[in-house]
C-alpha cells in the first residue's frame, strides 16, 4: 500500500524518474490516467533494465498489477493500524488524499515481485508518500520503502536460487536413484532365471541320462550360478548404499542375498523403498 497526495502535475514523469533511478527505466504510456485503476497496464522499456531480465529484443510487458484511487478505496485499515504509524509519517498518512495498492500472484517471479516492491516504493518517493507492507515493513518513508524492496529482493532471488538448487539436487538423485534401481532389479531377475535353470538342469540330469561328471557340466553350472552370486552381491550392496542405508549393513546384506531366499526379501523391502524415496524425490 502506498498512501500519497497526488501532485498538481507532472506524477508520470516523477514515477518514471524514481523508478528509473531504480534500475527500471520504462515509459507508461501517453494515454493512460495513473490514478485511475490499471489493469494489464503495458510499459516501453526505454534502456535495458538491471532488476529484471527481458527477453533479447524486448521492448514492452506488463508493469506490475496495482489499484490507484481516493482514500479509503481498500477500507480504513490504516485508521484501524493508527497506533503503528510512525510519528513521523502519521502526518503523511493522515493528510493523504488517495492509495495505492500493490500485488502479485503467490508463486510469482523475482521479476514480479521486483517490479511490485520497486513500483510502491518509488510511487511513494514521486509523490511524497508513505509505504505500509502488512506482512513485515510497516509503515516505512519512500527511502525506507526502497531499503526494504533491495534487501528483501535480494533475499527473495537468494531463495529462489537455493531452491532451484535443491530441485537440481533432487533430480540427480532420482535419476541416480533410477539406474541402481534398475541395475539391482536386473540382477534379481537375471538370478531368479539362473537358479530357476540350475534347478531345472538338475532335474533334467536323469531323464536325459546326463553324466554329472561329464567335462562340460560344471562350465554349464558353476559359471551361471558364480555370475549370479557376484551380481546379486554387488547390486544389492551398491543399491543400499544409494538409498542411504549406513555401514557396514549394505556389505553384510550384500554378501548374504547370494542365498536366494534372502535376495527376495532384500527386493521386496527394496522394492517398497524406492516407491516412497521416488515420491520423496519427485519434483514439486
Amino acid at each position: 500500500m502506498v498512501y500519497f497526495t497526488p501532485p498538481a502535475s507532472g506524477l508520470k514523469e516523477r514515477w518514471e524518474g524514481a523508478l528509473a533511478d531504480e534500475g527500471l527505466p520504462l515509459r507508461f504510456p501517453d494515454d493512460v490516467d495513473l490514478l485511475e485503476f490499471q489493469e494489464d497496464l503495458q510499459v516501453t522499456w526505454t534502456a535495458m533494465p538491471s532488476l529484471i531480465e527481458l527477453s533479447p529484443g524486448q521492448t514492452q510487458s506488463y508493469f506490475t498489477y496495482f489499484e490507484i484511487g481516493p482514500r479509503g478505496r481498500h477500507g480504513d485499515g490504516d485508521e484501524d493500524d493508527s497506533a503503528h504509524i510512525p510519528a513521523l509519517l502519521r502526518a503523511s498518512v493522515d493528510s493523504a488524499t488517495h492509495e495505492a495498492f500493490f500485488s502479485s500472484s503467490a508463486g510469482r517471479s523475482a521479476d514480479g515481485l521486483a517490479l511490485q516492491l520497486i513500483g510502491a516504493a518509488t510511487l511513494a518517493k514521486a509523490s511524497g508518500g508513505v509505504a505500509l507492507d502488512p506482512q513485515g515493513g510497516g509503515y516505512m518513508s519512500a527511502d525506507e520503502a526502497l531499503v526494504f524492496a533491495h534487501d528483501t529482493l535480494a533475499t527473495y532471488r537468494d531463495a529462489m536460487v537455493a531452491e532451484e538448487g535443491e530441485r537440481a539436487e533432487r533430480a540427480e538423485g532420482l535419476e541416480e536413484l533410477g539406474r541402481r534401481w534398475l541395475w539391482f532389479r536386473g540382477a534379481f531377475i537375471a538370478s531368479c532365471a539362473v537358479w530357476a535353470y540350475l534347478v531345472i538342469f538338475t532335474l533334467l540330469i536323469g531323464p536325459l541320462r546326463i553324466s554329472a561328471r561329464a567335462s562340460w557340466v560344471p562350465v554349464v553350472t558353476l559359471v551361471p550360478m558364480l555370475a549370479a552370486v557376484v551380481f546379486a552381491v554387488r547390486s544389492t550392496r551398491n543399491y543400499l548404499e544409494a538409498i542411504g542405508v549406513p555401514w557396514p549393513m549394505p556389505w553384510l546384506i550384500g554378501l548374504a542375498s547370494f542365498f536366494p531366499p534372502i535376495h527376495a526379501v532384500v527386493y521386496w523391502w527394496a522394492r517398497k523403498r524406492y516407491r516412497v524415496l521416488r515420491a520423496r524425490l519427485a519434483p514439486r
